[in-house]
Order: C-alpha cells, then sequence, then structure tokens
C-alpha cells in the first residue's frame, strides 16, 4: 500500500477486533510506541506495551541486571495515566509490568534473582519518574464514601492498586500502603495493601500481616 500526502511514515497498528489476538512479531521499539502511547484499539495498545516492555527487561537481565528505562517509554504510562477518558480497568492491566513468571517462560536459563532484581529496578523507576502522577491518580480513585461493587468501581480499585504498588517503591509512601492495610473499605483494597507489605522490609510488615491473620 502506498500512502500519498503524509508528512511523516505511518504506523499500522494491525488486527483489530479479531475473536482471538494476533502477534505480529517482530515490530520495530519505535513503532510499538507509538501504539503504546495513541492507539485507539485497547489489545493493540496493550500489547505494544507488554512487547516493549519484555524487551527493555530481558535486555536488562542479559546485561547483569541493568536497566534504564527509556523516557518514551514512561511517557507513553503517564500519558496513559492522565487520559481519564479511558476505561480505569484498562489503563491498569496497560501499565503494570509482565510478571516474573512470564519472563521466565521467555528465556532458555531462568534466572530468577535477575529477573526480580531487573522487574523491581524497572517499578522503581517508573515509580519515582511518575511519582506526582500516580499520587493524584491514587488521591482521586480512592473511595470517599460506601464502596460499590459494579464494575465500573471494581476497575476505579484496580488501578488505584496498582498506582500504589509504584509510588510504594519509595519509602516515603510506606505510610499509605500502611493505613489502606488497616483502613480499607473493601477486601480487595486490604489484601492489594498486604501484598505490597508482604514484599517490603518494614516493621509495620509482621504486624499488619498477623493482625489480618488474627
Amino acid at each position: 500500500f502506498v500512502f500519498e500526502g503524509l508528512d511523516a511514515r505511518p504506523v499500522p497498528s494491525l488486527f483489530r477486533d479479531f475473536s482471538a489476538p494476533v502477534r505480529l512479531e517482530p515490530q520495530p521499539v519505535e513503532d510499538l510506541t507509538v501504539l503504546f502511547a495513541h492507539d485507539p484499539n485497547p489489545f493493540n495498545r496493550w500489547e505494544a506495551g507488554q512487547q516493549i516492555a519484555t524487551r527493555l527487561l530481558l535486555d536488562g537481565i542479559a546485561e547483569g541486571s541493568r536497566i534504564a528505562l527509556p523516557d518514551s517509554f514512561v511517557g507513553a504510562i503517564d500519558r496513559l495515566l492522565a487520559d481519564e477518558g479511558l476505561d480505569p480497568a484498562f489503563v491498569a492491566d496497560a501499565i503494570i509490568l509482565p510478571s516474573e513468571a512470564f519472563l521466565a517462560d521467555q528465556m532458555a536459563e531462568i534466572d530468577v534473582d535477575a529477573i526480580h532484581a531487573v522487574r523491581e529496578e524497572a517499578r522503581a523507576q517508573i515509580g519515582r519518574v511518575l511519582a506526582g502522577r500516580l499520587r493524584r491518580r491514587f488521591d482521586a480513585l480512592s473511595d470517599r464514601g460506601a464502596p460499590e461493587i459494579d464494575a465500573a468501581a471494581m476497575g476505579r480499585r484496580a488501578l488505584k492498586n496498582v498506582c500504589l504498588a509504584y509510588l510504594a517503591t519509595s519509602p516515603a509512601a510506606i505510610d499509605l500502603v500502611v493505613a489502606q492495610a488497616q483502613r480499607g473499605t473493601t477486601m480487595t483494597d486490604v489484601l492489594a495493601a498486604l501484598t505490597i507489605l508482604r514484599d517490603l522490609d518494614t516493621p509495620e510488615r509482621p504486624r499488619l500481616l498477623g493482625a489480618f491473620y488474627d
């Protein structure tokens, strides 16, 4: 196909609205970054972000557990967080990094420590660079009254808790996690906070886990 009169090379968003996902590989990271930041098709936008993150994390593991996330990738996450017209449930899924189990599946020889170290460093970088945006979305999504249990409310809680997980990579945000673990109005929020605390070396961890167990 030849398109006339364009100021820049177009980036195709292919296989939209199929009954099952179709993954096109490989695609240039530059194209994937455009799709991750702008694609109006939710699956293609999510898939682009996951492909970029997977490549970055696996490259970081290969480089001895060192990673520096490109500004373009972090900026695309910022754009997702800033767009309040998007479904919060979608944004929550779109900005989560690939899981350690998924990354392990991509490796011929699995280095558990390296996977964990690189993924945590990437989370910390996102949390540090986007701290202001993450905090604003967290505050805006927090329940102000009796919690609701419809799909929209569950989506808001999902995004709020993803924001909290990124914020918790900074010691300055631990009080937010502790407060939610103590005063969360839904089991979803309490478990999200306790899951974050489980992986943090803080004096509050044994007390709050013990209180929940009791």
